[in-house]
């Protein structure tokens, strides 16, 4: 009976335990959830080519403590999948791209910092430094692009010693000033992206790839777009007041549609790009769902967008229609209308530059033993000069020469040069299979000029187990990077954005060069194993044979002549005994 008691006790004892477990879990869900934010937008807007710009944001917030606090370890909206390998490496803000195609600044305009990405995979990390030395960043490095190469399922663990740079000019205005951090910037410019990246990228949101507009994400129209990019951007700040600080997650996905190639009309609707549904519901741990359309610039009565019930508001002088989308209970299609095509496809064809500086990068007196690496930066502009950054990484086999670099600036319809004005270089040289070759320059672009900067380089001989299996391909080169500096004058265009950024810093990732390197006959040892294998098979096979097989002499006598088949019976029953 006591006994019996006893166990009765026990068993109110773990329920009253449980409960008041099951409590303050719950009570920590709510306090947690009040703090984490989550918040997701669309930006559609109608480029000056007639393409269809998507732009997906999903931000993520949480507050943040100083870095090995046990309060970061909270995790509720924010994924702790990312989080703790952040925290593991000293991570204060990472910028990890996964692009195909290029932005097209000359027919697109100049993008809101972010949304144009160089081609391939891109990762940036900026590490923090306190009571870490050289070596032990390396070690992080590797570690990190490990565990992202894991996470998003890509070869970011081949980002190695020999193809990671920190330069000393670029992403100057990303730099953290709150804490010392050291960046270390890699990339794969042959990386091709797919689906096998988004499905774990998806999971990183709150509702996942269920609920939301993550949930009219369709891989097969999105990596048939002109030019897509899945961005996982992590940054830091904090507040001069109090000192709070809070880390911030912003996963992006970036799309430039083409609606002539599918319908041969510029009309348009959600389902026609995306295929998928426009009828999902909104993500129910979002804080705002928002959608923002910017109304293209024609006269009025010459497009029509669907549903009409919607508000407008100016963004970056631009009239944009928004749509609540946790309120908005309209379950058609979400479509733009032209009745009257002529005045689209007129400013489609006619329409002036939409930006005053391009960038173009490319090879001249190029072999297989040495060439030139150009690029021409132009400026546009009548009155008023460009200063810009022009920052290279090249890989360990292509040596450039310091000595090489020329800058000629050429007045725009003239063929008379002029010396241009270089404010500053930095320059690394590469180590052969240890680490790449960093060139960065700083000049001055005057107005109406077009300025051509040369550098002179030497190609290295690979090893036979350092060339990929399509040799003859080649080996592709990082884009370059052309900062350019406003000076406090905003861009001709810039596509909406969620809220509009006042950087007067825009990024130009210029074109990806093909490098042919001298290759060996491959076939040469395929030939040489060939006829080894048959020298060795013959002489294997003969001495095999001479070693284990018995000589027996046998004498036919004269007089009983026998067939010679019944000869070869009788021998090989002479042998058999």
């Amino acid at each position: 009976m006591n006994r019996s008691l006893a166990l009765v006790a026990l068993a109110v004892l773990y329920l009253v335990a449980i409960a008041r477990t099951g409590h303050a879990d719950a009570t920590h869900a709510k306090s947690s959830s009040a703090t984490d934010v989550f918040t997701e937008h669309l930006a559609v807007d109608t480029l000056p080519d007639g393409k269809v710009l998507f732009a997906f944001d999903f931000v993520t917030k949480r507050p943040w403590s100083s870095p090995g606090s046990r309060a970061n370890e909270n995790y509720d909206l924010f994924p702790r999948t990312l989080g703790q390998v952040l925290d593991r490496f000293g991570v204060e803000a990472l910028d990890l791209t996964m692009t195909q195609g290029r932005w097209m600044h000359d027919a697109w305009g100049w993008p809101v910092d972010g949304y144009a990405a160089p081609p391939g995979f891109d990762v940036r990390a900026w590490l923090r430094t306190e009571s870490r030395n050289a070596t032990t960043l390396d070690k992080d490095w590797v570690g990190l692009t490990n565990a992202l190469s894991g996470l998003f399922c890509g070869s970011l663990n081949f980002l190695d010693a020999t193809n990671i740079a920190t330069p000393a000019l670029a992403y100057k205005d990303r730099q953290v000033s709150r804490v010392a951090t050291v960046l270390r910037h890699g990339r794969l410019a042959r990386e091709a992206v797919c689906t096998e990246n988004l499905t774990p990228w998806g999971k990183l949101l709150p509702c996942s790839t269920k609920a939301g507009l993550a949930a009219t994400l369709n891989g097969y129209r999105l990596f048939d777009a002109d030019y897509h990019s899945i961005q996982t951007l992590v940054s830091i700040s904090c507040t001069s007041k109090d000192g709070a600080c809070t880390q911030q997650l912003t996963q992006r996905v970036v799309a430039v549609f083409n609606p002539l190639r599918q319908s041969n009309k510029p009309d348009w609707s959600f389902t026609s790009l995306m295929d998928r549904p426009w009828s999902r519901p909104a993500c129910a741990l979002a804080a705002s769902s928002t959608l923002h359309v910017t109304l293209p610039d024609l006269p009025a009565g010459t497009f029509q967008l669907h549903p009409a019930d919607y508000a407008t508001v100016v963004i970056s002088d631009k009239l944009v229609a928004t749509f609540d989308l946790k309120r908005w209970s309209n379950t058609n299609d979400f479509r733009f209308e032209f009745p009257d095509p002529a005045p689209l496809l007129n400013s489609v064809f006619d329409h002036p530059p939409p930006t005053d500086f391009s960038v173009s990068r490319y090879l001249t007196d190029a072999g297989q033993e040495r060439g030139i690496l150009a690029a021409d930066l132009i400026n546009h502009r009548q009155v008023g000069d460009r200063t810009a950054q022009y920052t290279d990484v090249l890989p360990w086999f292509v040596r450039e020469y310091l000595h090489t670099v020329t800058y000629t600036c050429y007045p725009l319809g003239h063929a008379a040069p002029v010396d241009g004005q270089v404010e500053g270089v930095w320059f690394q040289h590469g180590i052969d299979r240890q680490r790449p070759t960093v060139m960065e320059v700083q000049v001055t672009v005057p107005a109406s000029h077009l300025c051509t900067l040369q550098v002179e380089y030497e190609l290295a001989n690979l090893q036979y187990a350092e060339f990929r299996p399509d040799a003859e391909r080649g080996f592709e080169v990082g884009s370059g990077l052309v900062t350019l500096f406003l000076n406090g004058t905003r861009p001709a265009r810039l596509p909406t954005a969620v809220d509009a950024k006042t950087s007067d810093v825009v990024r130009i990732h210029a074109d990806i060069v093909q490098m042919q390197l001298p290759v060996p006959d491959f076939s040469m040892p395929y030939n040489v194993i060939t006829f080894t294998c048959t020298v060795l098979a013959f002489y294997f096979g003969t001495m095999f044979s001479l070693t284990l097989s018995r000589a027996v002499s046998y004498r036919i006598g004269e007089k009983t002549k026998q067939p010679v088949v019944v000869k070869i019976d009788e021998l090989g029953r002479h042998k058999d005994e």
